[in-house]
């Protein structure tokens, strides 16, 4: 059935112009001329036998059957999209390189400054890491492995467990010197908030309630949008910030932040590592996870 269809081209060219302001930005996106883009709109509406935009309004807009077509043309070239990166995808990777997917918190202070090490035992696998605002990435198309915070009853793909985490305030040693706290006075410092709707990450209200040690008075009570904000605004000195070990951790390790009391805290939640069930038993997949199994056994 394909010789009754028109040329793939015009589609693209349709799909273009409906997306565009106009035939001028059509053609510029293009990179041809504006009489081409409009030859190739009356190429595929004599082709089909239905005119697909009406030009006499302002702007031109689609007609019903333009309408149709279009829906169909987004949806087919999607599929054509996702095959495509699909195919490259496993040409590309074809056991040297692997995607992982994880939050940007983890990303910037857990897994790539550990990444040299799987270099040197692996130099020949390439590891793409893929941020997400998410702490817990989704498994899609592109991604071989998702490194994700909760409780590990997932079924989009196999599960590893990682780390536990741990919750621990943290603060520059001047500051810690100079406030002086005691696990009883903790409520009284300057605090650095992270606003997350997520339950599973902790705020300063939920960690000083769960250990019973009364609420917040300290009226510098500064707030950020993610943790490594926070963990920038602490290491400038700014007030405690709720350490998380994935986060600080290599600062505290660096001396850089320390504990100004002893309040450790391990939420429910830890982390895994979620294979792609179609990845299992690829080598440089399972390379990468042997390796995070490592690197996360060094926390516990």
């Amino acid at each position: 059935m394909s010789r009754y269809l028109p040329p793939l081209r015009l589609f693209g060219v349709f799909e273009t112009v409906c997306r565009s302001d106009n035939l001028r930005a059509a053609a510029a996106a293009l990179n041809v001329s504006q009489p081409a883009v409009s030859q190739s709109l009356k190429q595929l509406e004599d082709h089909i036998g239905a005119r697909l935009i009406n030009r006499e309004t302002r702007p031109a807009s689609l007609t019903r059957e333009g309408e149709i077509l279009l829906r169909a043309t987004e949806d087919g070239l999607a599929r054509i999209s996702g095959a495509v990166e699909e195919i490259r995808r496993r040409t590309t990777r074809n056991g040297s390189a692997v995607t992982v997917s994880c939050s940007v918190g983890v990303a910037t202070h857990w897994l790539m400054p550990h990444l040299e090490s799987f270099y040197m035992r692996h130099a020949d696998i390439q590891v793409n890491v893929i941020t997400s605002e998410s702490g817990a990435p989704a498994i899609a198309r592109d991604i071989d492995i998702a490194i994700r915070f909760g409780d590990g009853n997932w079924s989009d793909g196999a599960v590893t467990r990682l780390f536990d985490e741990r919750i621990m305030p943290v603060c520059t040693p001047e500051l810690a010197a100079s406030l002086g706290l005691t696990k009883e006075t903790l409520h009284t410092a300057p605090m650095i908030h992270v606003e997350t709707v997520d339950p599973r990450w902790l705020g300063w209200t939920d960690y000083l309630a769960t250990l019973g040690l009364g609420r917040a008075t300290n009226p510098v009570q500064l707030r950020f949008s993610n943790y490594v904000q926070a963990t920038q605004a602490a290491l400038a000195g700014r007030g405690l910030a709720l350490g998380w070990r994935s986060i600080t951790g290599g600062y505290e390790a660096e001396g850089r932040l320390v504990a100004p009391v002893a309040a450790p805290l391990t939420p429910p939640s830890a982390f895994f590592a979620v294979t792609a069930h179609d990845r299992e038993a690829e080598d440089a997949t399972m390379k990468i996870l042997t390796w995070l199994s490592e690197i996360g056994a060094m926390f516990d």
